[in-house]
């Protein structure tokens, strides 16, 4: 299995080296996949051989959180493939940390403005805080120690 470090690296430097979120045009939704090939964060996770459409409109949650939402076949399909390629969502905490990561992606605009890249350092501060929170030991965006 892919450690969190492992995740937030792929997850990160794919948005980062992209340059672009991938949102919905006329929702602002956050897309697995986008035009183009763009990706989100997750989306970073998901090989393309790999992607469906079904997995659009799906996050992860936890039986507990959720319990309606966690049997619905496309997330059931998320969770498949997700952990076909060595991401675990097999605990609450696995869980909570694809959804910190994804909610990152997600609350943004979609606008090209100056207010977006503000709004982008903001999120790169919160994604050092989820680092922290889960105990990871590099900031890939950074090259420094977590916590430092």
């Amino acid at each position: 299995m892919k450690t969190r470090q492992e995740i937030t690296d792929i997850a990160l430097l794919g948005i980062l080296k992209q340059g672009c979120y991938c949102m919905a045009y006329l929702s602002g939704h956050c897309l697995y996949r986008g035009p183009g090939g763009i990706k989100c964060g997750i989306g970073m996770l998901i090989p393309d051989e790999k992607y469906t459409p079904e997995l659009e409109d799906t996050t992860p949650t936890h039986p507990t959180d959720e319990p309606q939402f966690s049997k619905h076949p496309n997330i059931q399909l998320l969770y498949h493939v997700l952990s076909s390629v060595g991401v675990s969502l097999e605990t609450y905490a696995d869980q909570l940390f694809l959804r910190q990561l994804q909610d990152v992606h997600d609350n943004i605009t979609a606008s090209e403005s100056f207010v977006e890249r503000a709004q982008f350092f903001y999120r790169m501060n919160r994604l050092d805080l989820t680092a922290f929170e889960h105990c990871l030991t590099q900031h890939p965006w950074k090259g420094e120690p977590a916590g430092t």
